[in-house]
């Protein structure tokens, strides 16, 4: 996929989420930007655990977002 497609995507998703999963999907498009969980962590002041967590999160509800799975 294309930067361009995974963003939006990633925009779509962050409207409709809210607190751990929002700050998990902004940690996932850094990721994809090619930031490093620790960069992610020193970013938000936080822990590298606190971004996994953040992460894992995300990845459990983007699984199941039928409009994310269609871009994706």
């Amino acid at each position: 996929l294309y930067h361009r497609e995974v963003k939006a995507a990633f925009d779509i998703c962050k409207d409709h989420y809210s607190g751990i999963v929002r700050r998990g999907i902004e940690a996932l498009e850094l990721k994809s930007l090619g930031y490093s969980t620790r960069e992610i962590a020193e970013r938000y002041g936080t822990t590298v655990n606190s971004v996994n967590a953040w992460i894992s999160r995300a990845r459990n509800y983007l699984r199941a977002d039928p409009e994310f799975n269609a871009v994706m």
